[in-house]
């Protein structure tokens, strides 16, 4: 009964529910409605022509994703990184990983998040952590040694998300990746590390993906000195 609980209300994707609820005739009916929302039956293309083939439009949204996306092939370094870091002493973000430090991001990680390639979640990580901690910190600490290669885990499921309630063509949803679990809390905990730096190696006027600035503070900045260039010009 618990489990058919837990489906029920990650059906629905609903947090409103309070416990018991999961189960109603009208909370499933809600999850069903919800769901249906996820496939996509039909697409308009050029000049209103309605496409309502399953594999016509699997190959319009390849062909148009794909060309946004693109491929970038990576390109070699050519100026020092060492040189852009005065005075600030990094060896920090190259150390073991510790074992609190690993169960302070796995405690802040959602459980129930959508799974990527390799079908788990937060909820498997806990639940199992008795079992898999020893492998799973030898592996955080194996690539913070760079002696093994996560090429084969560095994948991802592309998932088209609508931009709005009724979507009709190509430009009404937007994707986005869901990772390995493994690789995602690796990603969390090199992003723990940076935070402690990340305001030491980044100028104060840069505002965009830093934690405790926000892009709204440069608008704020504009408006001000807008508001005392107006002022100055009366004067």
């Amino acid at each position: 009964m618990e489990c058919k609980q837990k489906y029920w209300k990650q059906r629905n994707t609903a947090t409103w529910v309070t416990l018991g609820d999961e189960n109603s005739s009208f909370f499933q009916a809600m999850a069903n409605q919800n769901n249906c929302k996820k496939f996509i039956g039909s697409l308009t293309i050029d000049e209103d022509i309605l496409v309502t083939n399953h594999e016509q439009n699997d190959a319009i949204l390849w062909n148009a994703f794909k060309d946004r996306m693109g491929r970038s092939d990576f390109h070699s370094i050519h100026y020092d990184l060492t040189s852009l870091l005065h005075n600030e002493n990094l060896f920090s973000l190259i150390e073991a990983f510790s074992l609190d430090e690993v169960n302070s991001v796995l405690k802040d990680l959602p459980n129930s998040h959508a799974r990527g390639p390799d079908g788990f979640n937060g909820l498997f990580i806990k639940k199992c952590w008795h079992i898999i901690k020893e492998n799973f910190l030898r592996y955080l600490n194996s690539f913070n040694s760079s002696i093994i290669d996560i090429s084969s885990l560095n994948s991802s499921c592309i998932v088209l998300i609508p931009k709005k309630s009724n979507p009709v063509g190509v430009n009404d949803y937007k994707p986005i990746s869901l990772l390995n679990y493994s690789l995602k809390c690796l990603t969390k905990l090199l992003f723990v590390r940076l935070q402690s730096v990340i305001t030491k190696l980044v100028y104060p006027n840069q505002y965009g993906f830093i934690k405790g600035r926000t892009i709204q503070d440069c608008l704020a900045w504009a408006f001000q000195f807008h508001h005392v260039y107006l002022q100055s010009k009366k004067r």
